[in-house]
């Protein structure tokens, strides 16, 4: 831009010239607007249209659900490549990444720095528990910032979590205490369960969705991690090991769904036994109704650009 920008100055000092993706955009002293393309074609300049206009979200009567376009998301710590989630009245525009881009480990080692309790304590693995779900929306937060500054995203968020109210239920605070933890399957029994998590059912919106769009699964080979947190919490009673088990929800590999224990508590003794798993990550961008589609084809290939 810098070099066009001084050829242009050389025939109209007030010219102004700038970029929009890999085009640049020039506008003479006279008003006339023009773009000028990567392979050196120029036309009159056109207002790029805006992404919640183009990224349409198709669904049918059958149910099925059509959402073909990919998009780059420009986050400061390197392009993510994603596919359109949702794109309506009632969620806006969110898009999610194709592939988990990182990992995340809970429990007893969880390494977040608002987890109390010593590494490997009872104590940590139940706080990790308690602030699983926050946890994972931290992360996703961590990449909503833009390479240039920009702010294209609202909100960013781990998938699985609440697409309206990312971080209900609220999580619990403190300690799971071992006295409530006593009580928690007479608590099923008299359908309190919401303090335990065990109708966390917010992580089906998010699931339904990629499975009608065909993207739950992780088949790149090249992808950091193919099992990937929700954001769910899961807490239930295991017969065969006769304990309080507290799980968070993951999908596997092939697109399923299983849950992975931070920490199980024997009914017998009251011992508990520790788990710390690590698994991929995903984050949901919800994009800001002013992001413009500034370049690309929208395809796997040459997915959109974004910007303002």
């Amino acid at each position: 831009v810098d070099e066009f920008d001084k050829a242009i100055k050389s025939y109209d000092n007030n010219a102004i010239t700038s970029s929009e993706g890999s085009k640049i955009i020039v506008t003479f002293s006279n008003g006339h607007k023009y773009t000028v393309f990567k392979n050196g074609t120029v036309s009159e300049y056109t207002e790029p249209p805006f992404a919640i206009d183009k990224l349409t979200v198709t669904v049918n009567e059958d149910e099925t659900v059509e959402s073909p376009y990919y998009v780059n998301y420009p986050s400061a710590k390197g392009t993510i490549k994603c596919r359109v989630l949702y794109n309506d009245d009632t969620y806006g525009l969110q898009i999610i990444s194709t592939n988990p881009i990182t990992k995340v480990m809970l429990g007893k080692n969880d390494p977040n720095p608002n987890i109390i309790g010593e590494m490997g304590s009872l104590e940590r693995a139940q706080n990790s528990y308690n602030r699983a779900i926050t946890t994972l929306n931290e992360k996703a937060e961590e990449y909503k910032e833009t390479s240039n500054g920009s702010i294209l995203a609202t909100d960013a968020r781990c998938v699985g979590s609440n697409p309206l109210n990312k971080n209900h239920p609220e999580n619990l605070t403190g300690n799971a205490k071992e006295a409530e933890m006593k009580l928690i399957v007479d608590e099923y029994n008299n359908n309190q369960t919401d303090k335990y998590y065990k109708t966390d059912i917010h992580y089906e919106i998010d699931y339904k969705r990629l499975d009608k769009i065909g993207i739950k699964e992780i088949t790149d080979d090249l992808a950091i991690e193919k099992d990937y947190w929700l954001a769910s919490h899961m807490s239930e009673y295991n017969s065969n090991y006769k304990a309080d088990e507290f799980n968070i929800r993951y999908v596997k590999s092939d697109g399923t769904i299983s849950v992975r224990f931070l920490y199980m508590i024997y009914h017998l003794n009251r011992i508990g036994f520790l788990d710390s798993p690590e698994k991929g990550f995903r984050p949901i961008f919800i994009l800001s109704p002013n992001v413009k589609l500034l370049d690309g084809e929208g395809t796997e290939e040459v997915p959109f650009e974004i910007g303002l």
